[in-house]
């Protein structure tokens, strides 16, 4: 017997998939590097952490369901442990396909990796990802260092969680400037990624965190959950505001923070001296007024700190 733990990862996170490896590495950009300043619009401090459920800690039965306690990440490599049936990490659907339109309708709508754009498709300029993002030991500094924390997965299915919705209805999204060689097509804007893994029963899973200079190590115990029964933790990267408005009177806009994308790319001056604008998801279709039965809410900035594909050198 088994139970399931989920790690779900959405916000300013540059996806790095390695299907040969069978690897996934997760990379909280630091919106504060130098590099943002040449951007076309000032980002705003994005604050990367991990959440989770205080009733799912080791010995943690006794605190009410939903009471979440959380980390904040600085400069910190994570690592998850679990001793379970999962096979090497895999990605939902074919990497290599450009998806276009809407997910699909039906119960079982499409949640293929590929959802999530690849940079290099939406710019085909973009060059690989900074080589110190890799290191044993990343640079540190708000103003120097390119990512605030990293994760290496290699067990269990990845998948798109959820998309952007607008009134109910999924957001069409268009990356604009469109320059030439960009394959990237108008589609639903993935939300939320998770990856899935199965643990054995009586099993604990062990996260643990450490600064990027070897120092301040940290530890987290969860579970055993019941068999069948879940663990789900949350590792984002988002401004204060959060994901969403509240207010569906505001049509939504543009991300401006995928701006910041570009800052882990190798060739970052170049861009900025061949490009007049660096191409953001610009939405370009929604639901003009709320779907039967849909909740309000989901205005304004549906698509705001959405998530890419990015290469490693």
């Amino acid at each position: 017997m088994s139970y399931t733990f989920r790690i779900v990862f959405g916000g300013l996170c540059a996806l790095v998939p390695r299907e040969k490896e069978h690897e996934l590495d997760i990379l909280l950009i630091n919106t504060q590097n130098d590099r943002a300043g040449k951007l076309s619009h000032v980002p705003p401090l994005h604050v990367p952490r991990l959440e989770f459920d205080l009733a799912d800690l080791t010995g943690g039965s006794s605190v009410p369901a939903g009471t979440l306690g959380y980390w904040r990440l600085k400069f910190e490599q994570l690592a998850i442990s679990a001793k379970g049936s999962s096979q090497p990490l895999t990605f939902a659907g074919d990497l290599s396909t450009i998806q276009s339109g809407k997910t699909g309708a039906g119960i079982k709508p499409s949640r293929d990796f590929s959802w999530i754009p690849d940079l290099r498709s939406v710019c085909p300029l973009a060059g690989n990802v900074e080589a110190d993002c890799f290191a044993a030991q990343p640079v540190m500094g708000a103003n120097r260092g390119f990512i605030m924390g990293r994760l290496t997965l290699d067990r269990g299915v990845a998948n798109v969680r959820d998309v952007s919705s607008y009134r109910g209805d999924e957001v069409m999204a268009e990356f604009l400037p469109k320059y030439a060689g960009s394959t990237a097509a108008r589609a639903a804007m993935p939300h939320l990624a998770q990856v899935t893994m199965d643990v054995d029963d009586g099993e604990v899973v062990t996260i643990t965190g450490k600064r990027f200079d070897g120092k301040k190590p940290r530890s987290l115990h969860l579970g055993p959950a019941k068999p069948g029964d879940e663990i789900e933790v949350h590792l984002t990267n988002l401004c204060c505001g959060g994901y969403l408005d509240v207010d569906d009177s505001k049509p939504p806009k543009e991300d401006d923070d995928f701006e910041c994308f570009y800052i882990l790319c190798q060739n970052f001056d170049e861009l900025l001296r061949k490009l007049p604008r660096l191409p953001i998801p610009v939405p370009v279709e929604f639901a003009t007024a709320p779907k039967k039965g849909s909740l309000v809410g989901g205005g304004g900035n549906p698509i705001a700190c959405s998530m890419t594909r990015m290469q490693k050198g």
